[in-house]
């Protein structure tokens, strides 16, 4: 085979550098607010591969997150300012995550069965059981923002942030569907490379960020959280959809919050 061929058939490191760039693009774009623009048609099988880069978009906004506390917290006293980083969470990630976590709710705590269900987590209206866990879910970010030592907050959110969208991937490659369209059914062309890149991007940056026992501690309240979720999940609307994944984000971040104040 003749050089030439060889290009044909193998792209160069250069483009492969820039197909993961783009992935990684993809997968801010679909996370966050963040308005990026990207070359070509962002297809199913982009937003499938891109999410093995979950981690590092995590990554980032704990990053802002975290910058965003010391910088309120110059300011203001520790209670306000994590009030008003838990708000510019919402605000960066566009409530994606916490919309999910209010339909769940709701869905798995009125619908009586599993298509009633699937049908209330589609109404864009919050009831009262979605009212009820998203306001607790909020005064929980709060405080355990409020109570972290301010020297370890950066590293702390960039590590929780990361690990918390991490069993996302897995859950998208091994769950099944609850539906035959949204989310979960346009990403079933997932591959075992997607989740096992994102545990390797997880695994280094918890144990970058955080000592070893909490970065431990982080990874198993979020592990924990994901088997909960699929639990109720399976057992409610007999798989996964869009919006189970975004409250396996949630509550894995908050068990990992809580987990994290109680080690520390």
């Amino acid at each position: 085979m003749t050089a030439v061929e060889r290009e044909d058939v193998e792209p160069s490191k250069p483009a492969r550098l820039r197909t993961q760039w783009r992935l990684i693009q993809v997968a801010l774009i679909f996370l966050t607010r963040v308005s990026i623009i990207v070359q070509g048609h962002i297809s199913s099988t982009d937003i499938a591969r891109a999410s093995r880069y979950y981690p590092i978009v995590g990554l980032l906004v704990g990053a802002c997150l975290g910058l965003i506390y010391l910088l309120t917290r110059q300011f203001f006293p520790p209670l306000l300012a994590a009030t008003l980083t838990a708000v510019a969470s919402a605000i960066i990630t566009g409530a994606f995550h916490e919309d999910a976590l209010g339909d769940v709710a709701d869905a798995f705590g009125g619908g009586m069965t599993p298509e009633r269900k699937l049908e209330i987590m589609r109404d864009s209206r919050l009831g009262t059981y979605g009212s009820f866990a998203l306001f607790s879910a909020l005064l929980i970010r709060i405080q355990c923002l409020a109570i972290l030592d301010s020297g370890v907050i950066v590293a702390a959110l960039c590590a929780i942030h990361a690990v918390s969208r991490w069993p996302m991937v897995w859950l998208l490659y091994r769950a099944p569907r609850a539906r035959t369209e949204g989310l979960g059914a346009g990403t079933q062309n997932l591959t075992v490379t997607e989740p096992m890149v994102a545990t390797v991007l997880t695994i280094a940056i918890a144990f970058l960020c955080l000592p070893p026992l909490s970065a431990l501690v982080v990874m198993g309240a979020c592990a924990a959280a994901t088997l909960a979720v699929w639990h109720l999940a399976s057992r409610h609307v007999g798989g996964i959809t869009g919006d189970v994944l975004g409250s396996t984000q949630q509550i894995g971040e908050l068990g990992a919050l809580l987990m994290l104040v109680a080690v520390v």
